[in-house]
């Protein structure tokens, strides 16, 4: 029974040069084939690319946070539209012995305005507490004593060009100096802190002393995002499902994980760009289906007298069916690498046109892989009928 097998095996790989020499017979239509697959390929590469972008871009603040819970308001939907809550929620959860430490963070859509420009966009602004920040970002921690100052903001690096030369001047020694809805500032420093993102274009870090001059409409008891730090040997869920219970609804606290799965299935189901970018990659698959189904089906289509000869000769069906299917993978393959290559130009493109975190990682290529294989493969046993045509008693 194995040796059969393997007898099949080995006869199914003999007839790939017969699949090969079919496809390449014409080889200007062969690489014009390939090259519209690719063009398929290449879209849902972007696609998933802008999808990724959109998770990565908006969960930035949310990975790189040192505490394991978040209290938020219910009516919180994602980072951009936070809703204030009472302090005094947070505040409650000291009284659980497995809570280490609790800190606040304010939050606010401020116009900016570039003193050496006149330029005004408008920025989010972060008000936290210097002496016990939760962020994992480097270059926060070591400017921590800079917001201290009266009136003094770190501006992120990775805003988008629109908020001037605040980055370069810096660099170059230059004292920059801002107004914050009308308010006097200094850019004490350069952080390396959310990036751009589907609903930021910049943003700035201040203690939240600064923040509270800087936005006096904004109440010191009401707070965006509250951080809950956890003793070593305390199980975040348990403690959340806890804090959950005790604290009124008016307030709810999340898992560091939880808050990442929020945000991303706010963008990804609550907002027309994440439904966009799902289709965009249905359609790559759909219109590169199409294209190896109009390829196999002429292919077919103009050798149907040589197969009819074939069957008169004892082959089976079985035997077209394997050819196909290999040409379907040759296909997939040949058109993948040149997709894969222009989605990397792609990515470079848009990441440096505005500054999304779009890059390829391995799991992504292997995904639209084997996406490019199972359209192919598919395409070939349903372009697979076109074989009933090929009648050797035509042939007479």
């Amino acid at each position: 029974m194995q040796q059969q097998r393997q007898r099949r095996f080995s006869k199914l790989f003999s007839k790939t040069p017969i699949a090969w020499l079919q496809l390449t017979y014409q080889m200007r239509r062969f690489f014009t084939a390939s090259l519209g697959i690719a063009a398929a390929v290449t879209l849902m590469f972007a696609q998933l690319g802008f999808l990724g972008a959109l998770n990565d871009s908006n969960t930035v603040l949310h990975k790189q946070l040192r505490a394991e819970l978040v209290m938020l308001s219910p009516e919180t939907e994602a980072l951009v539209l936070l809703q204030n809550f009472s302090r005094r929620r947070l505040y409650q959860a000291l009284a659980l012995d497995e809570v280490e430490s609790v800190t606040p963070m304010y939050f606010a859509r401020a116009n900016f305005k570039n003193v050496k420009d006149g330029r005004n966009q408008v920025i989010i602004m972060f008000g936290i507490n210097p002496e016990n920040s939760v962020f994992g970002f480097p270059t926060l921690d070591a400017q921590l004593t800079t917001i201290n100052e009266p009136d003094t903001v770190l501006f992120d690096r990775y805003s988008r060009p629109e908020y001037g030369t605040v980055v370069a001047d810096l660099e170059a020694g230059e004292r920059v100096l801002a107004e914050i809805d009308g308010e006097d500032i200094e850019i004490g420093g350069i952080v390396d802190f959310l990036g751009v993102s589907f609903g930021i274009n910049g943003s700035i870090v201040t203690s939240d002393i600064n923040f509270l001059r800087l936005s006096p409409q904004q109440h010191p008891e009401n707070i965006a995002l509250g951080f809950i730090t956890l003793k070593p040997d305390a199980d975040p869920a348990a403690v959340a499902a806890k804090l959950n219970a005790l604290i009124p609804s008016d307030a709810l606290t999340l898992t560091k994980e939880d808050f990442i799965v929020r945000e991303e299935g706010y963008w990804r189901s609550a907002t027309p760009v994440g439904f966009i970018f799902q289709t965009g990659a249905v359609v790559g698959f759909l219109i590169g289906m199409y294209i190896v189904y109009q390829i196999l089906y002429t292919d077919i289509s103009d050798h149907i007298p040589d197969y009819a000869i074939l069957k008169a000769k004892g082959y089976q069906k079985s035997y077209f069916w394997g050819m196909l299917v290999q040409e379907a993978a040759i296909l997939s393959v040949s058109s993948f690498i040149p997709g894969y290559l222009l989605a990397l130009v792609l990515y470079r493109i848009v990441k440096a046109g505005t500054n999304l975190p779009i890059y390829m990682p391995h799991d992504r290529a292997i995904i639209v892989f084997c996406m490019t294989i199972f359209m192919c493969v598919v395409s070939g046993l349903l372009v697979s009928k076109k074989l009933d045509e090929s009648d050797p008693a035509d042939l007479f």
